[in-house]
């Protein structure tokens, strides 16, 4: 309850200072919440997989954006009446609430209450955390990796392949769990000579990634192409490149902006010490499969970069070396290090949810 009351207690502060900072602006503080990928999962409960927008020579398609969240929009939205959008909302906002008490349960296995406690405030303070209330579905991604991640933990595989599934129908990048719990149920096996009775663990390796090749298999029925969805990302931009384009776009900066560019090199730097950090520390296979596939996706794929840092998000377990530092330091330094990160954290979030581009 104490790391649910601490999440709420952030946000709404997160919120709070927008709010504020928008009013003074003289302009309008809800206009965010309809822009971008909220609109194209609006599309997706509007109009299903069959929206197409041609932009500048491009033909972009809905369906790059996978179905758990828009038709979740769709239902409550039949239930409610509430517009496709405000449910959106809705969803991120309760997928907030369950990640924080997940992410909670999950490091608490693996540590302590405390470090438990800091990593879901750390969680809440990020940079980044204004898409917890936003109509996307990074928030509901990171609810069912963290309940996925917990239940591995736990040796309870049949029930997280369960949610590693739902997170294949949320996003892209929900592959990362499934083969995180595939390969600790493998490993349990190996391990457990008398595990290989349970059918429960053997099925589990089989199932984890079922969401994420219904989806991507729904496509290349439809189109015909077995890599269908492939080809539809690379129209947005968006493919593997091994981070070619990535490297390239931070180059330019140091070029066009010496200060951004160091600060967007510098926070690679922190990504990669952190996963580092977390393997030297022997955290659960789960959690390092997990951020480590999360990290090399995010890094070596092309795309709209702004967004790198929510594709990072839900990556929780990399805050957790911070939080064992932290309950390692004194008092003074562990205030200072949290206010200082509180203080960054709200700033950046309140200004880039503020800013006039796609976060």
């Amino acid at each position: 309850m104490k790391a649910v009351l601490t999440y709420i207690a952030l946000r709404a502060l997160n919120f709070l200072a927008y709010f504020t900072y928008m009013h003074v602006q003289h302009r309008s503080w809800s206009h965010v919440f309809y822009r971008w990928d909220s609109q194209w999962y609006e599309s997706v409960a509007t109009h299903g997989y069959n929206y197409v927008v041609q932009d500048h020579g491009r033909t972009l398609s809905n369906e790059a954006f996978f179905p758990l969240f828009p038709y979740l929009e769709k239902l409550i939205s039949n239930i409610t009446s509430l517009p496709y959008i405000d449910g959106g909302i809705a969803i991120s906002i309760s997928a907030g609430v369950v990640a924080a008490l997940m992410i909670y349960k999950s490091v608490f296995l693996v540590s302590n209450k405390k470090v438990a406690l800091i990593t879901v405030a750390l969680w809440a303070l990020l940079p980044i955390s204004f898409v917890q209330i936003l109509s996307y579905s990074e928030t509901l991604f990171t609810a069912l990796c963290a309940s996925a991640l917990y239940f591995s933990i736990r040796k309870n595989f049949l029930v997280a392949v369960c949610f590693a599934s739902f997170a294949g129908l949320t996003r892209p990048s929900g592959l990362a769990v499934s083969i995180a719990v595939m390969a600790a149920a493998f490993i349990y096996l190996r391990k457990q000579r008398r595990s290989r009775q349970d059918p429960a663990t053997i099925i589990a390796i089989f199932l984890a990634p079922v969401g994420w090749l219904s989806f991507v298999g729904y496509l290349a029925l439809k189109h015909h192409d077995m890599f269908a969805y492939f080809k539809i990302q690379r129209n947005w931009g968006n493919g593997f490149d091994g981070g070619a384009n990535f490297l390239g776009w931070i180059g330019n900066k140091f070029s066009t902006s010496p200060l951004i560019g160091i600060l967007i090199a510098l926070g690679v730097l922190v990504v990669i010490f952190l996963l580092i950090a977390a393997i030297k520390r022997q955290q659960p296979i789960e959690f390092i499969i997990f951020s480590s596939i999360i990290v090399f996706l995010s890094f070596t794929t092309a795309g709209y970069f702004g967004s790198k840092p929510r594709y990072l998000m839900p990556a929780y377990p990399l805050l957790v070396p911070i939080g064992q530092w932290l309950m390692s330091s004194s008092n003074f330094k562990r205030i200072l290090t949290l206010t200082i990160l509180g203080i960054v954290g709200l700033t950046t979030s309140v200004l880039t949810l503020a800013g006039n581009g796609p976060p």
